[in-house]
């Protein structure tokens, strides 16, 4: 009977593996099916079909701005695909807020426009209302399986929540928005690496530019960091302009990276003495009860940074997180080498976010959970440290938030 039984799940097992690998390796499918045919088609389209929402409407009235990667579809309305695209195209959108939860994607298209701008006409209309705004300006970048949509509402929320009047930008890679399509959507991220941070150097060097905002959620963090890492590289090159030091505030929710790789980064390159001096500050957002950090940490085989597993067996339990949960499990997070100095250590602020944690898979608590999100929109303005806010839970820049503690922005309507 047992042998029936494992060789039901052995089976069953190999079954899941072959639709797994089966949905992994289905190639990319385009209107007509070979892709040339479908660049020619649009190849004058996304110009003609911008220009026609121009004149019915001003650029002022599209007050939210794109960088893509995505292979755009403009016969009809711009619609940016689920594929990718050697091209980088830049443009202004608007979008409807999301609400507690993402709108449907026909709902989000049928109440926005996207244009197509020149990259030389873009960075203008950046720099111009950075200038109106002491020359603060948002990058976002979303993470795995997220259609342009679904980020293009999330960053109008980070509008209402901030009340942040800068250029609000978001970076969209082409994620192919399936559960299965998680090695392809990695893929793509190492393709667009080297655009993503020369995309960050040509913000950072726009004189109005006076700060610039890096966020990223989950796998978008792999590029952030490697972005940063760049500039933070080119600014040591002889002759450089170190444009380095208008990013200090960085916000990594969620993120979907290896917990050494990014303390690896963070200790040699991106939280040297100079850079946390400077006033560089790095907060990451992180939850027990994140599941898709969970199946990454599976799936890769290592903590990931965005969870609070802790492999190390001599771990404790805080006294905090007993009073919380008595049978709590130990957690652990990343942490900066003993042996740097304790400035660099200032510098790095993870805030977990489990016990105000309120969605089903808790990988959006950042701007899902009340709490979490004031805390982040606190952030974002450079706000103080405040013990309302959060609490100290012992060595290091280590966070919990307390519940309650909510502004009316980050509180969802019933």
């Amino acid at each position: 009977m047992h042998k029936r039984i494992r060789q039901y799940l052995r089976i069953t097992a190999a079954t899941f593996l072959s639709m797994l690998a089966a949905s992994c390796i289905t190639p990319p499918t385009y209107d007509g099916g070979d892709w040339r045919n479908f660049v020619g088609k649009n190849s004058d389209l996304c110009a003609q079909q911008s220009q026609e929402i121009l004149a019915r409407r001003s650029e002022a009235s599209l007050p939210y701005y794109y960088i893509s990667s995505r292979l755009p579809y403009c016969a009809g309305k711009i619609r940016m695909t689920l594929q990718r695209t050697d091209k980088i195209r830049y443009g202004r959108f608007d979008i409807i807020e999301e609400g507690r939860t993402f709108e449907k994607e026909e709902v989000l298209f049928e109440n926005s426009d996207t244009i197509v701008q020149d990259q030389n006409i873009w960075l203008q209309q950046i720099a111009a209302q950075a200038a109106l705004n002491d020359g603060r300006v948002i990058l976002y970048t979303h993470g795995y399986n997220e259609t342009f949509l679904e980020t293009a509402s999330r960053i109008a929320r980070f509008k209402t929540i901030a009340q942040f009047n800068g250029p609000i930008i978001q970076y969209s890679w082409p994620s192919h928005r399936k559960a299965l399509r998680y090695a392809t959507d990695g893929t793509n991220l190492q393709l667009y690496k080297p655009q993503y941070a020369n995309i960050v150097q040509k913000l950072a060097a726009l004189p109005e530019v006076k700060s610039l905002i890096l966020i990223s959620h989950s796998l978008g963090s792999q590029l952030l960091l490697h972005g940063l890492q760049e500039i933070d590289l080119a600014a040591k090159k002889p002759n450089s302009v170190d444009y380095s030091k208008k990013i200090t505030n960085v916000i990594l929710a969620s993120p979907d990276i290896d917990k050494q790789i990014f303390e690896t980064i963070a200790s040699r390159h991106i939280m040297t003495d100079e850079k946390v001096a400077n006033g560089r500050r790095i907060t990451v957002y992180n939850s027990a009860k994140d599941k898709a950090i969970k199946l990454s940490h599976i799936i890769n085989g290592y903590e990931r940074l965005g969870g609070t597993r802790c492999d190390d067996p001599n771990a404790l339990v805080d006294d905090d997180l007993i009073a919380i949960n008595p049978k709590a499990k130990a957690r652990c997070y990343a942490i900066l080498p003993e042996t740097i100095n304790k400035e660099q250590q200032s510098g790095l602020h993870i805030v977990d976010t489990s016990e105000v944690s309120n969605s089903s898979n808790g990988h959006s608590d950042f701007i899902n959970a009340p709490e979490a999100c004031s805390d982040f929109s606190a952030v974002i303005n450079d706000m103080p440290l405040n013990d309302k806010r959060r609490r100290s839970i012992g060595k290091g820049n280590i966070w919990r938030l307390n519940e309650g503690n909510a502004i009316k922005d980050c509180k969802y309507e019933k």
